[in-house]
């Protein structure tokens, strides 16, 4: 398997607020929550085989085409968050993910992000199609951690 599978689907990051991300009102700024979710989109495009050497080699990559945030919490220096992560494919080019970070200590929903992405030649600059064996590797994604409506 090779990932962590929990109710929220995928743990793709784990990490600690240092204080350097909080803004003048004391809490995360926006451009961390982005930062972070990036990050775990990474995580997740990697275990769907899309990586720096498919991206090299195929000369395709990903590109979001829509997305969502919602902040529920508040976060403060210090506090350990995880980022759990589900997928969906809504057709050949394209597919939606749902990243939810949590709390470590407490499970406690903080934010959320709805993304969709899709599949796309970089010399063309157009979308095309997931590889066959791709596409495998995100529908067993998918079914590992089907998407949760919220």
């Amino acid at each position: 398997m090779g990932y962590q599978l929990g109710e929220r689907g995928i743990l793709v990051l784990q990490c600690y607020i240092p204080p350097e991300y909080m803004d003048p009102m004391g809490h995360m700024n926006v451009q961390y929550y982005s930062s972070l979710f990036d990050a775990a989109t990474w995580t997740l495009f990697s275990l769907g085989g899309i990586h720096a050497s498919y991206i090299l080699e195929r000369q395709c990559g990903m590109a979001a085409l829509e997305q969502h945030i919602r902040y529920f919490r508040e976060i403060r220096a210090g506090t350990s968050v995880q980022i759990w992560s589900q997928v969906q494919l809504l057709g050949p080019k394209i597919l939606r993910l749902r990243h939810h970070m949590v709390e470590a200590q407490n499970d406690a929903l903080l934010a959320e992000l709805d993304q969709k992405a899709v599949h796309f030649d970089l010399a063309g600059r157009k979308s095309r199609p997931f590889p066959d064996e791709v596409m495998e590797q995100i529908n067993k994604l998918a079914l590992d951690c089907p998407l949760l409506e919220s």
